[in-house]
């Protein structure tokens, strides 16, 4: 068993959804220090990509 939160992305990294995955992380109020992330994704854009592990970096090891 991990001791984790977990997220869940089903799509392609488009632009804006950086900032719903910023919603998701901050509407927690308790967070674990691990992340567990499962990505299903054809692909998108790279930048979208840097800015969700900067987000995700902010809030867990």
């Amino acid at each position: 068993m991990l001791d984790a939160d977990g997220l869940t992305i089903i799509s392609p990294m488009a632009f804006g959804l950086e900032h719903r995955v910023k919603i998701a992380v901050e509407a927690r109020e308790v967070r674990k220090q691990s992340l567990v992330v499962i990505l299903d994704t054809a692909g998108g854009i790279v930048e979208v990509v840097e800015r969700i592990v900067r987000v995700l970096r902010h809030h867990y090891r």
